[in-house]
């Protein structure tokens, strides 16, 4: 191989479409400070940011509205080419006296009484009618499969599904051409077929999936697939969004997540975390990724409705503190790169050999690939799935074979892509046919990708 330089980030206002989103929520509790990540975010090609929308913040006397905190959120992406989506929810103190944090995060209108339904409809129509121009992408609630976010009762999908009725009936109603999403937080199929069959096929365009976990690989395809089967045998026809997805770079005690015993996280894992995740994604065909998210939630406490977390995991590519930049945010900018365009999977056959000591044949079946289509270009990506919490890189050699199965342009000048330092290789010994074989590659434990020079820009 031979060093050809790294790969050129270009801004988001130069990037097109692309499945690459990051987390800008909780301003509405100012737990980070938006000033300071406007631009290293405008820098980095990410194309969308989701965005929630503060019914506690914008209308604090009742009846009048107060978009201006919001405006300058969405108008300040805009101007940087980030497109904003909206989740829309959360209670109002104002009419729940009882909310059990300052901006009613989790307390749900239609379970207060009809005085306050109302008052959360007329909110989403003060909302939609102020946005429309701005704003395409509206999910409505967050993670309301959970009891933090769904109060004062426990869970249910029946409930959440006439929020959805009611909520996304006012938005269509101001803007037709809304396009409307649900979110859940786990992967309950109970709870989710509940939903489904209570909606109405058109009700939802789009469904978020959250996920968090220390092993992005494992039973992700699975359930991907059980949610397509339950939209289609409930008649729906919606598109899968990652909506939140992510990994700390730091873990306080105790964590939910469970890291290994005495691993309180780094950069590096966050960082080999998302790059898995966004490819494992990109081959199951969802059409967005939100990484969570832009900042360390560290401005002040984060209030849910049963919990207060004074310094919550460190989620974001930004320090929370100085606003420096974490590894993750410049492998974020390479995928927001390498993402951008029609991503989808490409039917190929991918054939691999894994050589050098240790290389057994249970080591070598564990290796993740990835058959993938940028426009009408392939690209090919793969890695061992050790450990992240281990840091540490497979000592192996690499080889493929590939051959396609659809009408792409060839590769014709191979390059081997390291998406976590962006440095990017000549591959002088590729052979081409009706596909491409490689040989002498490393391996690392995060994704490497081969490609055609022509995908990339180096500098």
């Amino acid at each position: 191989m031979k060093y050809l330089g790294k790969l050129k980030i270009r801004p988001s206002r130069e990037i097109g479409e692309s499945m690459v989103s990051i987390g800008f929520e909780c301003l509405d509790r100012k737990v980070f400070n938006p000033e300071k990540c406007y631009d290293p975010l405008g820098e980095s090609g990410v194309k969308h940011a989701r965005v929630q929308t503060g019914w506690a913040v914008c209308e604090q006397e009742r009846g009048r509205y107060d978009f201006a905190w919001l405006d300058d959120v969405v108008d300040k992406l805009l101007e940087r080419g980030v497109l904003p989506w909206f989740n829309v929810g959360y209670g109002n103190p104002i009419y729940m006296p009882d909310a059990p944090n300052s901006t009613a995060v989790g307390c749900v209108p239609t379970l207060y009484g009809e005085e306050v339904t109302e008052a959360w409809l007329a909110f989403v129509r003060a909302l939609t009618r102020h946005f429309r121009d701005r704003i395409t992408y509206y999910e409505i609630w967050n993670e309301p499969d959970i009891r933090d976010f769904w109060h004062p009762s426990q869970p249910d999908a029946a409930q959440y599904a006439e929020l959805i009725s009611l909520t996304g009936g006012v938005i269509r109603s101001e803007f037709p051409g809304a396009q409307l999403g649900a979110c859940t937080s786990g992967s309950d199929f109970g709870y989710v077929e509940t939903l489904m069959a209570n909606l109405r096929p058109g009700e939802l365009d789009f469904y978020c999936m959250h996920r968090y976990t220390v092993f992005p690989e494992l039973d992700w395809k699975e359930k991907v697939a059980q949610l397509r089967r339950i939209f289609a045998r409930n008649g729906h026809n919606i598109r899968l969004w990652m909506g939140e997805g992510g990994y700390p770079s730091w873990f306080p005690k105790n964590h939910w997540m469970h890291p290994k015993a005495g691993n309180d996280g780094s950069e590096r894992q966050q960082a080999v975390y998302q790059l898995r995740r966004y490819f494992q994604d990109a081959q199951l065909g969802l059409e967005r990724h939100s990484f969570y998210q832009m900042a360390d939630m560290w401005e002040r406490p984060y209030e849910k409705a049963h919990e207060v977390l004074s310094k919550p995991a460190a989620q974001g590519v930004l320090n929370g503190l100085t606003y420096t930049k974490k590894c993750s945010y410049y492998t974020l900018s390479r995928l927001a790169n390498l993402l951008s365009g029609r991503i989808a999977p490409l039917d190929a056959c991918f054939m691999y050999r894994l050589s050098g000591d240790g290389a057994d044949t249970l080591t070598a079946s564990a290796v993740q690939y990835f058959t993938l289509k940028r426009n009408d270009m392939p690209m090919y990506a793969y890695y061992l799935p050790t450990d992240i919490q281990d840091e540490c890189d497979p000592d192996f050699g690499f080889g493929f074979t590939a051959e396609t199965f659809e009408d792409v342009r060839p590769i014709v000048d191979a390059v081997l892509l390291d998406l976590y330092t962006g440095e990017v290789y000549s591959l002088e010994d590729a052979k081409y046919g009706r596909g491409i074989s490689v040989s002498g590659l490393p391996i690392r434990d995060y994704p490497l990708v081969v490609c055609d020079r022509g995908m990339v820009e180096i500098e």
